[in-house]
């Protein structure tokens, strides 16, 4: 019980820790002459916009910009065109702009930046700027920061102040309108902590200890669209997660933990088999008969979990890294671990 109540507290902390990404910053300022609104998208269900990603975007600055098409198709029923710089001068003069990403990375940008209606100096890694305008005739919306995380974060600042909210669980979409604008906005944040997430146990407990490839992907999609980039992986020693020997011995694995929880929960916890068979009404609802992510259903010795394991927390740390802007792809290790430990591992590279 006292391990579930310590991550039910690290858990309120770490919310926290992302609600205040926006509390100790700059505030929005009120929209001037430069930020005029609203910027029309959508009309009677046909769109009336073009999102501009550069040449030069990194993949998440494109995946920002695919994120912005698919919530305004979700708003609006309309798909709004992604295009490249190069094509704004062949948009019609009407025709409203997004444009996504850092003056480095994407040339109108740059050019907006440079014509002094948005300024990005001073910003914070992270940080971002979403200011409504008018680019070379053209209202416009510009979505950026000096980096593709900015990026990204702005596009989700955007996608909120349209009327979606983020969970960690999903979130909600309003209903589908023929018309929808960008009001007028000169917003500019900065994060107030350079990490901000959360942090997940695995194992100890059976319901904290089937998360799979696919759950954790998910989890994280959902942080990044929450501002959060940092994801504490909290587990035990007796677990496949870290293999590892002293004075040449081999961790051994399977007295604390068995192979029918998958090596994840301890044998003597709670009574019964840490398998579907004490199940009787809802069993239907388990993918697999082991309490167990569904990565480790089939895992038979301990050399089989250390292997399945090295692969699942590869695949979680490459997607944080690479599609969601983690922090450098970081996981926070658990203090349970070995202080050597702690020490030898870093970042976690496995």
């Amino acid at each position: 019980m006292a391990y579930s109540s310590f991550s039910e507290v690290w858990m309120r902390v770490l919310w926290v820790s992302a609600l205040l990404f926006g509390a100790l910053i700059a505030p929005g300022r009120a929209a001037d002459a430069r930020s005029f609104g609203p910027v029309p998208i959508v009309s009677a269900g046909q769109p009336h916009a073009s999102i501009v990603q550069g040449d030069a975007a990194g993949e998440l600055s494109k995946y920002a910009a695919t994120e912005l098409q698919k919530y305004l198709r979700l708003l609006s029923g309309a798909e709004v065109p992604i295009i490249a710089a190069a094509e704004v001068s062949s948009r019609p003069g009407q025709e409203a702009l997004i444009l996504v990403g850092s003056p480095a990375a994407n040339p109108t940008v740059r050019e907006a930046a440079q014509a002094k209606w948005v300024n990005f100096t001073g910003l914070k890694p992270e940080g971002f700027v979403v200011k409504t305008g008018s680019f070379k005739g053209h209202p416009a919306v510009i979505v950026g920061g000096n980096d593709d995380v900015s990026a990204m974060y702005a596009a989700y600042e955007l996608i909120e102040r349209l009327g979606v909210t983020f969970t960690l669980t999903g979130g909600a979409v309003p209903a589908v309108r023929s018309d929808l604008s960008v009001p007028a906005m000169d917003i500019r944040m900065d994060p107030a902590f350079s990490r901000r997430g959360f942090l997940l146990q695995s194992g100890g407990f059976i319901n904290l200890s089937v998360f799979s490839y696919p759950d954790y992907v998910k989890f994280l999609d959902q942080m990044a669209k929450m501002k959060c980039n940092y994801l504490q992986f909290w587990w035990f020693s007796y677990e496949p997660w870290l293999k590892y020997s002293y004075k040449g011995e081999p961790m051994w694995m399977g007295d604390v933990s068995t192979k029918d929880s998958g090596y994840f929960t301890w044998a003597r916890s709670g009574g019964g088999s840490h398998t579907t068979d004490d199940v009787s009404i809802g069993k239907e609802h388990f993918k697999g008969r082991r309490l167990a992510p569904q990565e480790f259903q089939t895992v038979e010795t301990p050399e089989e979990a250390f292997a399945v394991a090295g692969d699942l927390l590869r695949k979680v740390i490459h997607h944080a890294k690479k599609n969601k802007g983690m922090a450098g792809g970081r996981a926070g290790l658990s203090p349970s671990q070995p202080r050597a430990l702690l020490r030898a591992s870093g970042r976690v590279a496995v």
